[in-house]
């Protein structure tokens, strides 16, 4: 009927090993064998790391129980970036489990939803967009079970300095540095600049002054 379930015709193939075939004969036709959640692999930067305000990218690779790759899409795959510390295999599990694997928000607040790209041949693409800084926890399900080795711990690290989310402050000025100074040009001024993302994390000094040649300047 054109839909798609999980199921559907595919060229056969033998495995490596020869002697057992991805798939099997259901009325009269060759079906793929369904990916087992444990048994599927996840490959990408975005596995570990990532920045705030800039897409992280992964490709999902299903496989089968006999660790053959899957030949057709329509699996039931959902994925969210959790902020905080890597939660355990036990605590992912439960969250998953508890909304069939696609909607654990309630108990995994503050959660990012990942977006996906069924290819249709097995594989999948993942992308997330994160916008807090700090420690955060991949979870990916497949239905009710987590995927791979789940949770995965990611690092997310500040975006780049928006000069707009920045501050800088003067300190000091005339009569500093005893009030023996001849004029205001000689005074003792004491001055710093806290640095923020777009996303309002703290970021790195070293970019914004990269940024200005070396050079914060500060005032019109």
């Amino acid at each position: 009927d054109g839909k798609r379930h999980g199921l559907g015709e595919v060229l056969w193939a033998p495995a490596s090993g020869g002697g057992t075939w991805r798939g099997r004969w259901v009325e009269g036709r060759w079906v793929a064998t369904p990916p087992a959640a444990p048994r599927c692999e996840v490959r990408g930067p975005g596995l570990a790391r990532a920045t705030a305000g800039a897409t992280a990218r992964l490709t999902l690779i299903t496989r089968d129980k006999a660790g053959q790759a899957c030949l057709v899409g329509g699996a039931a795959v959902a994925g969210w970036l959790v902020p905080g510390p890597l939660l355990t295999a036990a605590e992912a599990g439960e969250a998953v489990a508890g909304g069939g694997g696609l909607s654990p928000s309630t108990s995994l607040p503050g959660a990012l939803a990942l977006d996906f790209e069924d290819v249709g041949d097995g594989t999948y693409a993942l992308s997330y967009t994160p916008s807090l800084a700090g420690e955060a926890c991949l979870v990916l399900a497949l239905g009710g079970a987590l995927l791979a080795d789940a949770p995965y711990a990611v690092l997310v690290s500040p975006g780049p300095p928006t000069a707009r989310a920045c501050r800088a402050c003067l300190e000091g000025g005339a009569g500093e540095a005893g009030g023996e100074a001849e004029d205001s040009a000689a005074a003792l001024v004491t001055a710093w600049v806290d640095v923020w993302d777009a996303h309002g994390n703290v970021a790195d000094p070293d970019e914004a002054i990269a940024a200005t040649d070396g050079v914060l300047r500060l005032g019109g």
